[in-house]
């Protein structure tokens, strides 16, 4: 069985036990599935990337899977893909209140939140109405202003497969799941991020160049800027990170 199939099969399996009411329409359907609430609950990098292998519905990957599998097992004749968030609500909304006041910069917590929703992250787009999981929990529709879209099974194995390259130590094994989540699934931001700290252990420093600007280009945020910034110098940049994250920002980022 190849990856995908793979992936697919385990979402299946995980719906089983998920409780839910299929109602008329997919975000009805979606927004009565008991996933849990999770918030306030601090889990760290390792044990996020061992539910994002499991497909646990603890990660947003895993919810996500999950969701897929009930659309397509309820409603076959929906349109259904994977949508990478390129500009996250939650962000946009948090920097519009730090644009209002600059002082909320020396709040750690708000600035690690803020950033915490810059991190590449998918949403479920069903005939291009998105479904964002955390909707269940916040209680209300959250339309992000930028997503790329993707097949829906190849992107979520692909961003399975980061997972299992992030838990792998070996840096010539990493890479090798890397390229093949790459294969998988082609263009999306996750894996070119993830990507970049081995190609500057590889000191393959004209391709890191050009992967971070690409990355910088295509998912606009302080980390992909700050670390465009430190291998160029390109001082608009930096001006930009001032202007959007005030010059506080670089103490979190480094």
């Amino acid at each position: 069985m190849n990856m995908v199939d793979d992936v697919k099969k385990r979402s299946y399996q995980k719906i089983r036990g998920l409780k839910y009411n299929v109602k008329k329409s997919t975000f009805e359907t979606l927004c009565n599935i008991e996933f849990g609430d999770f918030r306030g609950q601090y889990v760290d990098q390792r044990k996020m990337a061992e539910f994002n292998l499991d497909l646990d519905n603890r990660s947003c990957l895993g919810r996500v899977a999950q969701s897929a599998a009930v659309i397509e097992k309820h409603f076959p004749d929906i349109n259904l893909h994977i949508g990478e968030v390129r500009k996250d609500w939650f962000a946009e909304k948090m920097l519009e209140m730090l644009a209002l006041d600059p002082k909320r910069a020396y709040d750690s917590s708000f600035m690690s939140e803020l950033l915490m929703y810059e991190e590449p992250h998918m949403v479920l787009m069903m005939d291009d109405v998105q479904f964002e999981p955390l909707s269940i929990q916040f209680g209300q529709y959250v339309q992000h202003p930028e997503v790329a879209t993707f097949p829906v099974w190849e992107a979520i194995a692909s961003s399975v497969l980061v997972s299992k390259a992030w838990l792998e130590q070996d840096p010539v094994l990493k890479m090798q799941i890397l390229k093949q989540s790459e294969e998988l699934c082609f263009g999306t931001t996750l894996v070119a991020e993830n990507m970049c700290e081995l190609l500057e252990f590889f000191g393959r420093k004209e391709e890191l160049v050009s992967k971070v600007e690409w990355c910088a280009k295509n998912h606009t945020c302080a980390r992909n800027l700050y670390c465009y910034y430190l291998l160029t110098g390109d001082r608009s940049v930096y001006d930009m990170l001032v202007y959007l994250y005030t010059e506080k920002v670089f103490e979190y980022l480094c």
